[in-house]
């Protein structure tokens, strides 16, 4: 995913009280929210559920320890890309 401005009511609308804080006071506000979002991404893919669920609950701790998801994250010039696992359990 390209790291590009992003507009606030769109953070409101797919992020949580928590991922808002930390999206509104990062250094560069369009990469933490890239970094949360394709996250997020990958996470409702290996669920299969696409993006019908709440966006908010996405990455809570309790979901994903309990679905035993790990997400790894890469960062390019310019571009994120997530990618979660299933930890064997």
């Amino acid at each position: 995913e390209r790291v590009r401005d992003v507009r606030a009511d769109l953070i409101r609308y797919t992020m949580n009280a928590d991922e808002q804080a930390v999206i509104f006071s990062a250094p560069h506000p369009p990469l933490a929210f890239t970094r949360l979002w394709t996250q997020k991404e990958a996470v409702l893919k290996l669920s299969g559920e696409g993006i019908t669920s709440d966006l908010s609950q996405v990455l809570l701790p309790s979901c994903l320890e309990a679905e035993k998801i790990r997400i790894d994250t890469t960062e390019g010039e310019g571009y994120l890309c997530s990618t979660a696992f299933r930890e064997e359990r």
